[in-house]
């Protein structure tokens, strides 16, 4: 045990005496201090009564034959060091004393950590505004795990918050929002299908898309009344065509038989040097029946025989005949017109033709089936 650890005495001066009498440098003029007093007062107080226990002393004087500790340390047992009389230990052993009994549960409240007060700490549980976190900062790896499938995003109807996990219903729903004609967006697939499995808008079928007998009568374009499908007399091969009843009437009687709607007046091409009459008008012809029938006249400034035209199909007499007949012109010359198929020429002639006189072809008539 350390000398001054109990029963010194405490004078009213304030200086202080061993068992026996040694002085202590005290509170009176001297360098050296008591640091830790405990006082115990008799029932009538004063300094008479008083005991104190000293716990360490500050100061570098010798008292006596006994050193006095130095400043910044306590008399007592240093960790490890096992049971014995106290030593003065330093800070470092103070220290590991201490370390002994801090952590968790230990009481121990400390001023400062490593020189820093708590206010330069955040608590344990806290949050982070956006403003702390640096642009760019936050990579995929740190968000949180997403269900695969999904999308970040904000559900339509949902409201503004916080962004959630998106379905796939979900992002359609927001897409659908802003979809249709116009917008740009691409698809894909329609209905699991591509483009290519469709047809355009514009396009056209090849008969070999339609089934035999498929086309009925509600399907066809609608046609004039009176008319036929077909393709008229010269026209060449081509799409069908509605045709008018002198066109029908043609075309039937291009082959002989009787019909009794006669054919549309066509004009004849006239031969070289042969022009129209203007007393009995343009020459035209038809077919009435199977009959080749002709109005109109010509003139021409040539004399003699004169070529009138030449005979159009199916207009001119079955191959091998001649037709004859005469004609009686203004002045009564009489003049001989003949209609013939030689099976090279087919024309119209006019012999003895008087120069610039008028001829009528009206009188020429002949059958074109045998």
């Amino acid at each position: 045990m350390w000398p001054y650890s109990a029963n010194h005495q405490s004078h009213h001066d304030g200086s202080l005496t061993s068992p026996g009498d040694d002085a202590l440098a005290g509170a009176h003029g001297q360098p050296a201090g008591i640091v830790g007093l405990e006082h115990r007062l008799g029932a009538g107080g004063g300094a008479h009564g008083a005991q104190l226990r000293t716990v360490g002393v500050l100061g570098a004087q010798q008292f006596g034959e006994r050193p006095l500790r130095s400043a910044r340390s306590l008399p007592a047992g240093a960790s490890g060091a096992g049971t014995g009389d106290p030593t003065d230990l330093t800070a470092a052993q103070v220290v590991a004393i201490v370390a002994t009994a801090d952590g968790a549960s230990s009481g121990l409240d400390a001023d400062t950590v490593d020189g820093s007060h708590a206010s330069a700490f955040a608590a344990s549980s806290h949050t982070h505004g956006t403003s702390e976190l640096a642009a760019s900062a936050v990579t995929n790896a740190k968000l949180a795990d997403m269900t695969q499938s999904t999308i970040k995003g904000r559900a339509a109807s949902a409201g503004t918050g916080a962004p959630t996990d998106l379905s796939a219903a979900e992002v359609v729903a927001i897409i659908t929002a802003a979809d249709g004609t116009g917008t740009g967006l691409d698809a894909d697939l329609l209905d699991g299908n591509h483009a290519a499995a469709f047809a355009a808008a514009a396009h056209t079928h090849s008969t070999s898309g339609l089934d035999d007998a498929a086309v009925t009568n509600a399907k066809m374009a609608n046609m004039a009344q009176a008319t036929v499908k077909g393709r008229a007399a010269s026209a060449g091969s081509g799409a069908p065509t509605d045709l008018s009843a002198s066109q029908l009437a043609t075309i039937v009687n291009s082959v002989g038989i009787f019909h009794a709607i006669p054919g549309t007046w066509t004009s004849l091409t006239l031969g070289a040097g042969v022009s129209a009459s203007s007393l009995y008008g343009t020459p035209k012809y038809r077919i009435n029946g199977d009959v080749i029938e002709f109005k109109g006249g010509v003139t021409s400034a040539s004399s003699g025989t004169v070529t009138v035209c030449d005979l159009p199909t199916p207009a001119y007499p079955i191959s091998g005949e001649s037709h004859t007949f005469c004609h009686v012109n203004t002045t009564q010359v009489v003049a001989m017109m003949q209609a013939y198929n030689d099976g090279t020429n087919r024309r119209i002639l006019i012999y003895d033709f008087v120069s610039s006189g008028d001829y009528s072809l009206s009188a020429i008539r002949y059958s074109i089936t045998a």
